[in-house]
């Protein structure tokens, strides 16, 4: 689990990364910490490591959060597991997927197959070459109920340099595994479809070669209403065509890869791009589509991107301050989630879309873990409704955490201003992300009204109110909830 040097050309920018030493991490786990106005509980236990991409699926209603560390054990690296419940509290305590490698990739990837739970890794367990695992293939490990795990007599992939991948990650594709990873220094994305034997007999696929330079940080994704499965990554090609996230569809069929719009810069005649320093995560829309998001802007960019794979142009959206380490999840109903760092600050935000996702919500705003400074990585899981934001945070380290960020509503007030000599009314409109939302309560001066099913509700402002700005607040079930103001003069 030691850090990769990122070969840094062709107007790259990368966040700098120091990778500290890892602490050994035991087997219980972290308490809650608390955090201004935002529930984290600590996942982890102990330092982990600032380049550990963590992964995170649910089941029913668990959570199961992986990621991989370092432990107390000769050989001392492993994957590691902890269940969270529907509140995102601790369930279990943390087990080991695969224990006792020499050395692990930092990308573990989870995944559902059939009954059971997946976990696609890559490592070196000895440097015994008797031993089967000791070859740096794509491994996996199954479990039916995500706390007994066993690590498969097979591979999910062929090459020898998986294990040295500079990013990794598998998905379902409708009941047959598919796994993506740049081998080694490779200027493609290799893919892997179906368990394998081991040693493998069967080839890798490759995407379309690149020849001007790399690859790295490669997603997968799935989408059942079309059948067809992608993959995303970053490239630093110095090319207006390559530079910055591409996608490709992978199976059933290779496609034509697509390059992201707007996540390269071009200035007099040069490409200019920021890598993404995670897995280029790529989500299905319940009804449809596939969904991967990146940041706009080169040096210091202050928007970022939903973009449907292989669409005309992304969903953009300016967050004022500085982004990075951008993610992106399944949400109910079409709706798709987008979450981000602010940059050097305390700040995470979270916003989801409406269900044709042409328009965001209101973006919520959480405090980063209590004692953290960095947020490294970001990953997310938002089918049930609310988003479970799991993230590695630390110092010059890290360590998995995990919040509940419900939905933010909107509400506006017509008329914007009422007269206090006669007094009146104020309609307040509760949506979200544009939608009305009924049942939703709001309340001025100390009484409360329902939304109805255009998600408006009227209050009284009684004859000879003070003068001066007025507040109404608003808030429903599932939501994070807000105010509103208005003015009596």
């Amino acid at each position: 689990m030691r850090g990769k040097q990122l070969v840094v050309g062709c107007g790259i920018a990368v966040a700098v990364v120091v990778t500290a030493g890892l602490a050994p991490a035991g087997a219980a786990g972290g308490a809650a910490s608390r955090a201004v106005g935002t529930t984290w509980v600590k996942v982890s236990n102990g330092a982990i490591g600032n380049i550990i991409d963590p992964d995170v699926a649910r089941f029913g209603s668990d959570l199961q959060v992986i990621w991989t560390e370092q432990t107390t054990s000769s050989p001392s690296y492993r994957v590691a597991t902890r269940i969270l419940s529907a509140s995102g509290q601790p369930v279990s305590p943390i087990t080991g997927v695969a224990s006792s490698w020499a050395s692990l990739n930092e990308f573990p990837a989870l995944i559902a197959n059939g009954n059971q739970r997946v976990v696609v890794f890559s490592g070196i367990r000895s440097t015994d070459s008797s031993d089967p695992y000791s070859q740096g293939y794509d491994y996996y490990a199954t479990s039916p109920d995500g706390t007994s795990w066993t690590v498969a007599n097979g591979t999910i992939g062929s090459s020898k340099s998986a294990y040295a991948s500079y990013g990794s990650d598998a998905v379902d594709a409708g009941g047959t595994p598919i796994s993506v990873f740049v081998p080694g220094t490779s200027n493609d994305v290799a893919f892997h479809s179906g368990f394998d034997a081991l040693p493998p007999v069967n080839p890798d696929g490759s995407s379309t070669h690149n020849p001007t330079c790399c690859a790295y940080y490669a997603g997968a994704g799935y989408d059942a209403t079309s059948g067809q499965t992608w993959t995303a990554w970053y490239s630093n090609s110095g090319k207006a065509t390559t530079d910055g996230i591409n996608a490709q569809q992978i199976a059933p069929a290779l496609g034509t890869m697509v390059h992201a719009p707007q996540s390269t810069v071009v200035s007099n005649g040069s490409a200019s791009s920021i890598a993404p320093i995670q897995r280029v995560q790529v989500a299905s829309r319940t009804s449809g589509g596939l969904f991967t998001a990146y940041v706009v802007g080169y040096l210091s960019p202050t928007k970022v991107a939903l973009w449907r794979l292989g669409g005309s142009a992304p969903l953009v959206l300016s967050s004022g301050h500085g982004v990075a380490q951008v993610g992106v999840a399944t949400g109910p109903g079409g709706r798709m989630w987008l979450f981000w760092w602010e940059s050097s600050s305390t700040k995470l935000h979270a916003v989801r879309t409406n269900a044709a996702v042409s328009r965001f919500g209101r973006t919520c705003t959480v405090t980063i873990p209590q004692g953290t400074s960095t947020i490294w990585k970001t990953a997310g899981n938002g089918v049930a409704g609310p988003l479970d934001l799991v993230v590695n945070a630390g110092n010059s380290d890290g360590e998995i955490y995990s919040t509940l960020v419900k939905p933010c509503l909107s509400a506006s007030v017509s008329p914007a201003s009422v007269k206090s000599a006669s007094g009146g009314s104020v309609t307040v409109h509760v949506t979200d992300a544009g939608t009305p939302v009924a049942g939703a309560k709001v309340t001025y001066a100390g009484v409360s009204k329902t939304t109805n099913s255009s998600g408006n509700a009227t209050v009284k402002v009684a004859k000879g109110t003070k003068r001066g700005k007025h507040t109404a607040s608003f808030s429903a079930a599932g939501y994070t909830g807000g105010t509103v103001t208005f003015r009596v003069s």
